[in-house]
């Protein structure tokens, strides 16, 4: 066990941010980054709608973030006065990595009930929630009445979430299916929001893992989970059915194996690499691993090296990403002069960054450090600084650098979504890169950051009032969002699941489309369909649902119950 890290701490001092000009530089720099995006963020606050962002995006940065900078703002200056015993509980995190997995599973398991309703809220989220219910029904595909199916799926997520056929009415997820597969398991054990805690509770072990590989500190190790952990974007994606967890889990693993390149090794992670690129698509996994597999090959051994990755990758590969995109052009037949997503030209997704999308990257990146721990960022910068001459941390680095940079050319916004959505298949970077500031270097004799018990004793410090407070508060935020979109129905709050028709009036409302959701069979006794106007609404319900009839109609839209006799 490495020791550098046992010396006394700030005990002795009233401050820790006047014994030590680390912890006054931390202090400072993030209270300086903080300020800057709080006094952004009031502007928005009080300003107009900006023609940048979509109204959802807009809103969860400049009300939601907003309040998140001032409480940030509190956290950095309550560490300020809080004096801890930092070793004794790096240790302890660093020594049971178990029992802090096993709480952040049980923990999140009940957020997915109290914060986030065990709900899929954007589309995002429900396009492979869908195909995962129609796998646990043994079925590849949706099937809805033909005639109808643009009733059950709104011609716009025909164009961005999903493979429709208007001749067989058959749909399938446009994403990639390893996701998919993953939660089908527990649908069909009806317990779909058990999925993101376990992995989350995975993602904590691999993390211990993959900090005691590089750095051999129980310390360091303890401090990459408690930075992991206290960081609310963490619990807000473990919370979700968004693949971002798993992306993350999955990106964590390939290296973890990556590191001690075996030819039996390297073939696991081309397995988990298939994963992670199939998982809804390739982009996030394939930014994220460039670095590692150009290391690995390169270094030595090419031909048998390369060849142990392809036969990892190529299985999965070829099976469900090549295999999902042949099956959406069978299955897809779109109305005359609609676009498939498939066929959407790529120069539509990728191009050269503008004003717009730099401002918008801007705003992502500004997501990244509201939803982190307080200094997380300064302190990779930090880390991947003093290990720079270490192999695995300049090449998370460059992981972390390359999908930032990569995601700058993707001409869309991520709208929906906790923190900074496209960036958290590479997130696990940041708590490692931030462990190594403090970690000792073996060939450094005079390491003063991890001497300096007085700045570590305030990062300790800021991260577990941001695993109470800052959680806490998005936690509660997340909920709050979720309760007002569900709450545009047109049934009566508390209605019972008894059989009836939803008909939303999508043009008066805020993102109403996406209450949308049906079974793929339409099993279920509550069907949701979006309004096409009261005359056709009533044509589709007489061939639809003959023996029903409206019995309330409200701003939301309508609905129609069995008729009683």
């Amino acid at each position: 066990m490495n020791t550098a890290l046992t010396t006394p701490s700030a005990t002795k001092s009233p401050l820790a941010i006047v014994a030590s000009r680390r912890a006054l530089a931390l202090f400072g720099a993030s209270l300086g980054v903080t300020m800057g995006l709080f006094f952004w963020l009031k502007a928005l606050h009080a300003g107009a709608p900006n023609s940048h962002m979509t109204p959802v995006f807009r809103f969860l940065f400049a009300y939601y973030d907003y309040y998140g900078a001032i409480l940030m703002g509190v956290v950095l200056l309550l560490a300020v006065f809080l004096r801890l015993p930092a070793t004794a509980i790096l240790r302890a995190f660093g020594e049971h990595p178990r029992a802090v997995a096993a709480f952040t599973t049980v923990a999140l398991l009940a957020g997915t009930w109290l914060a986030y309703h065990a709900y899929p809220l954007s589309m995002d989220e429900y396009a492979p929630y869908f195909q995962a219910k129609a796998f646990a029904a043994f079925q590849l595909t949706g099937k809805f009445p033909a005639e109808l199916v643009d009733w059950f799926i709104p011609i716009g997520d025909q164009v961005l979430f999903f493979y429709v056929s208007h001749e067989t009415g058959e749909a399938i997820s446009f994403y990639w299916p390893s996701f998919a597969l993953l939660l089908t398991p527990f649908m069909w054990l009806g317990i779909p929001w058990a999925l993101n805690p376990i992995l989350s509770g995975l993602t904590i072990l691999v993390v211990h893992r993959l900090a005691l590989r590089i750095f051999a500190s129980s310390e360091a190790a303890g401090m990459a989970m408690l930075l992991t952990l206290a960081s609310p974007v963490f619990f807000a994606n473990g919370i979700s059915f968004y693949s971002m967890t798993a992306h993350m889990l999955a990106n964590g693993l390939f290296v973890l194996l990556l590191l001690d390149p075996s030819p039996r090794r390297l073939m696991l992670a081309g397995v988990v690499g298939s994963v992670a690129l199939t998982l809804h698509n390739p982009m996030p996994h394939v930014l994220f691993a460039l670095p590692w597999l150009l290391w690995v090959v390169f270094q030595r051994d090419f031909l048998r090296r390369s060849l142990s990755l392809a036969m990892g990758y190529l299985p999965l590969c070829i099976g469900l990403g090549v295999g999902w995109y042949l099956l959406g052009k069978a299955v897809l037949f779109p109305l005359p002069g609609m676009p498939s997503p498939a066929d959407v030209p790529i120069s539509e997704y990728f191009g050269i960054p503008g004003e717009k999308l730099l401002y918008l990257r801007a705003v992502g990146f500004s997501k990244v450090w509201l939803w982190a721990t307080p200094a997380l960022m300064v302190l990779a910068v930090v880390g991947a600084w003093r290990w720079r001459r270490d192999a695995p941390v300049r090449l998370l680095a460059c992981s972390a650098l390359l999908t930032a940079l990569g995601f700058c050319f993707l001409q869309v916004e991520q709208g929906h979504g906790w923190g900074f959505r496209y960036f958290h298949s590479a997130w696990i970077a940041l708590p490692l890169l931030a462990a190594a500031a403090f970690a000792a270097r073996p060939t450094d004799a005079h390491d003063d950051w991890s001497h300096d018990g007085h700045a570590r004793g305030y990062i300790v410090a800021s991260a577990l009032l941001s695993l109470v407070l800052a959680v806490g508060l998005r936690g509660w935020q997340i909920g709050e969002f979720i309760t007002a979109h569900t709450s545009q129905s047109p049934q009566r709050p508390g209605s019972p699941d008894s059989p009836r028709v939803e008909i939303y009036d999508a043009s008066r409302n805020y993102y109403i489309t996406d209450l949308v959701q049906n079974d793929p069979l339409l099993r279920d006794p509550v069907i949701r369909v979006i309004s096409h106007g009261p005359e056709a609404n009533e044509a589709f319900m007489r061939v639809f649902r003959p023996g029903y009839v409206r019995t309330r109609a409200n701003v939301f839209g309508e609905v129609w119950e069995p008729a009683t006799r």
